[in-house]
């Protein structure tokens, strides 16, 4: 996990080869790469400065060790970590209702009855 203590961060994914689709802008106080902190398989995003920046990283044994040293201070980095994965989730969610307007409106199919279609496939 990263923490943004000073600058602007840019995580983008790749679409395709050369196709970057920008997913949000990380600002000073915030962090990023919880999920990877929590799981450390490959990394889905890519992470670019945006102007001179200082990140350190949070490890999971550097985590673990200060929740062992301070059970206090553990809670409430967990539940920090919880709000900030639901925030996420919550821009998620948003980003793929944006893309599935978008996709819907590309292709002409905003006539079709998505609520129909949607509950016969389930």
């Amino acid at each position: 996990m990263f923490i943004v203590i000073e600058g602007v961060v840019e995580l983008v994914t790749t679409i395709q080869e050369d196709v970057e689709k920008p997913l949000i802008t990380i600002r000073e106080n915030s962090c990023f790469g919880i999920v990877e902190l929590l799981d450390p398989r490959r990394r889905t995003v890519t992470a670019r400065t945006l102007k001179p920046t200082r990140v350190p990283e949070i490890t999971w044994p550097s985590l673990k060790s200060f929740m062992e040293r301070e059970p206090g201070g553990g809670i409430n980095v967990l539940l920090a970590l919880a709000v900030g994965l639901t925030n996420q989730m919550r821009t998620a969610v948003r980003v793929l209702r944006q893309n599935l307007a978008w996709t819907l409106h590309a292709t002409a199919a905003t006539s079709l009855n998505l609520h129909s279609i949607i509950s016969s496939s389930v």
